[in-house]
């Protein structure tokens, strides 16, 4: 691949990491809640969960859709289940915590552990196999019968490290202090909003 080509990929690929959906809220939501290291471990793993998909597509595998109908099929209807679950928890922890007093004091929240946050990050790209088609659109358009096994895994480590470096640059701007306290004026609400996103997108997936 020449250099045009890698420019091209990582365009492509900062495009893509970039577009908002339900990981954007999440990243942003986590962030603002638990502050940057939440953000920070959610982006990551995030970012490894993409990993995943990019080295599968672009050492060869062939898409669930495809191959395993049933599988897809089955991970698409957890993957409704989990974006609903945190949709839910979010509009929930947003309906609790209207008042003034909650809304602004995030030392009263119950931290959450960087397991819990991690498998976040990671199931909430796991259980959408979409994704796995979106690298098999891109990827088709620089994958070759000849290209070395380094050159395939190079991809799929770009494509990883893209999306998490993106993820973490989300997270540290909302917790920077003045973005935080300004959006800490308005914590339930966007709670709930964050939480209506996560829902409406199950919903439009359905």
């Amino acid at each position: 691949m020449s250099a045009t080509d890698w420019l091209l990929l990582s365009l492509t690929l900062l495009a893509g990491a970039a577009s908002p959906g339900a990981s954007l809220a999440l990243v942003m939501q986590r962030a603002l809640q638990f502050g940057r290291q939440a953000g920070l471990i959610v982006g990551i793993s995030h970012g490894i969960g993409i990993l995943f998909y990019a080295g599968a597509v672009a050492l060869g595998a062939t898409t669930l859709q495809s191959e395993f109908p049933q599988i897809f099929r089955g991970l698409q209807i957890i993957g409704l289940g989990f974006l609903g679950y945190l949709g839910l928890t979010m509009l929930w922890g947003g309906w609790r915590n209207r008042s003034a007093k909650a809304a602004t004091d995030t030392h009263s929240l119950t931290p959450k552990s960087r397991t819990s946050l991690a498998t976040e990050g990671f199931l909430i790209v796991f259980f959408n196999p979409k994704i796995a088609i979106f690298f098999f659109a891109i990827f088709s358009q620089f994958l070759l019968p000849d290209l070395s096994l380094y050159t395939r895994t190079a991809m799929a480590s770009l494509a990883g490290a893209i999306d998490a470096l993106w993820y973490c640059a989300i997270a540290t701007l909302v917790s920077l202090p003045m973005v935080q306290i300004r959006l800490q004026q308005y914590a339930w609400q966007l709670d709930i909003a964050f939480g209506a996103t996560l829902l409406t997108i199950m919903l439009l997936l359905i």
